[in-house]
């Protein structure tokens, strides 16, 4: 459906074809969409948004061949906003890169410089890591305005999600190279690099513990990763290390998996996020299916909820979307997103609810590749 991953998305530019190319590409989404949103507790609103099913964006990439079997490959990547005023997410004026604005680019999306061969990649960027990765392979509706399994969430801190923090900053990756299927990525990220070292304290600690200041937390992921035929499966673990910028050590674990039948691709996903300091493990799970319709459509269904140690904060949701391709290249889409709350969470669909409230999205919208 759109490009996926970090490392993967490396990979894939360290294999024949792509490699085999010694000018620049320059490629790209337009999307734009439709969208009514719905919440307990809050006023309706409609949306002419950009980024339905997938998010606008701007890239160029290429390789050079350095000889030997070396490779030097980059990515230069941008999320656009298409629409003109302040929309679903979008803050600002301004349209800088980095920055989010009403009509211009909204940050730095899958960025890199590296090296590929027989050894593998090795790159240094802003990158699509392991997490973005294994969230973004949940189902056919994954990092758009109907993914559940994203936005049932678990609160907190996370690097496995399809956008946003999934997005490594101030990262560097090695990728194997593909093993009849089988694909290795290590991720290291500096995660307190954008702040300033020795100013204000951010964490005081437990009663009489020494205060901390922002200091040098970093993350590991590491991710294996299996193609072949019909089947697929993804095995992600990260750990944020807390050295002073965040007050606890965070461990994520995702494992899903999919099998094309031909008649329905089937996908299922485990997802698990514990605290150390406090010792809560949240979890949660889904299960999607793209079901073919006809020569050019898809019906996408998707279910997610998630499971917290802290009482009466669960959520749960459901999608429906129908998505028709009028080319390889433009696809027309619709569909339907409910989420619901425990008593004390107010996870939105699009607009956030009351706690214990129930919010829905209702989009259609237009997609064109280049």
């Amino acid at each position: 459906m759109q490009k996926k991953l970090i490392a993967m998305a490396v990979a894939g530019l360290a294999s024949g074809a792509a490699l085999a190319q010694s000018n620049v590409t320059v490629y790209g989404i337009v999307d734009m969409a439709y969208i009514r949103g719905a919440a307990d507790g809050a006023s309706s609103r409609t949306f002419i948004n950009s980024g339905g099913l997938s998010g606008s964006r701007l890239g160029f990439k290429g390789v050079e061949d350095l000889g030997n079997g070396l490779k030097a490959v980059f990515n230069l990547e941008w999320g656009m906003e298409v629409d003109q005023q302040l929309g679903l997410g979008q803050t600002g004026t301004g349209a800088a890169i980095g920055t989010n604005s009403a009509n211009g680019t909204t940050g730095t999306r899958n960025s890199f410089v590296g090296l590929a061969g027989g050894f593998g990649t090795v790159a240094a960027g802003r990158m699509q890591g392991a997490g973005y990765d294994f969230a973004c392979a949940t189902g056919p509706l994954a990092g758009g305005i109907f993914d559940a399994y994203n936005k049932v969430g678990l609160g907190g801190t996370q690097l496995l999600t399809c956008g946003g923090p999934g997005r490594a900053n101030n990262a560097f990756a090695y990728i194997s190279p593909d093993f009849g299927g089988l694909t290795v990525a290590y991720n290291h990220v500096r995660v307190s690099e954008a702040n300033a070292p020795g100013i204000a304290p951010i964490y005081t600690g437990t009663p009489g513990a020494t205060t901390r200041k922002f200091d040098d937390a970093y993350a590991n992921l590491f991710t294996v990763k299996y193609a072949a035929g019909p089947a697929a499966a993804n095995f992600t673990y990260s750990k944020i290390t807390a050295n002073d910028f965040l007050p606890d050590d965070i461990k994520e674990l995702g494992l899903n998996g999919s099998f094309d039948m031909g008649v329905a691709k089937l996908f299922a996903s485990y997802q698990t996020r514990k605290n150390d300091a406090t010792g809560d493990k949240d979890k949660k799970w889904g299960v999607a299916a793209g079901i073919p319709v006809g020569p050019a459509g898809t019906v996408a269904v998707q279910y997610a909820k998630s499971n917290m140690d802290a009482n009466d904060t669960d959520s749960k949701g459901w999608s429906v979307a129908y998505i028709h391709g009028l080319s390889k290249r433009t696809t027309l889409y619709a569909g339907y997103n409910r989420i619901s709350n425990d008593d004390l969470v107010a996870r939105a669909s699009t607009i956030t609810p009351n706690a214990g409230g129930k919010s829905s999205t209702l989009g259609a919208g237009i997609r064109h590749s280049f």
